[in-house]
């Protein structure tokens, strides 16, 4: 798979994020509406100059927890083939395999130690 790793982090303020990221690293941003059980509302699509492994690198999301962290999303063939491989090894599955508009397949894995990542499946 030619993609790099996707990451999502959360905003109050999405507009000033948008503004300083857009100012400090000369990132774009596009608008998308996704309806899902995983996240509902608007996102905002990074696109980052120079990266030629993937047509998005990353989204902005409405932060909705206090301690809500940051998620890197890793590009993988199957999301299935990993999920059977979670709990065996010691892992939660956080939000289950869902497929989301534009973005492709995405599930959200807790690790042994709690840390939080996701699964993307181009579609």
């Amino acid at each position: 798979m030619n993609q790099g790793a996707i990451f999502s982090f959360p905003a109050r303020d999405i507009e000033n994020v948008k503004v300083f990221y857009e100012k400090v690293m000369g990132w774009k941003f596009k608008k998308k509406v996704i309806m899902s059980k995983m996240y509902s509302g608007e996102i905002y699509v990074i696109s980052i100059p120079g990266n030629l492994k993937t047509s998005f690198s990353g989204f902005i999301i409405k932060k909705s927890l206090f301690r809500q962290p940051p998620i890197v999303y890793y590009p993988v063939k199957s999301i299935y083939s990993i999920i059977r491989k979670i709990k065996r090894y010691g892992g939660e599955i956080y939000y289950d395999k869902e497929f989301i508009k534009g973005i492709g397949y995405v599930a959200i894995i807790v690790d042994p130690e709690k840390n939080l990542f996701g699964l993307i499946e181009a579609k």
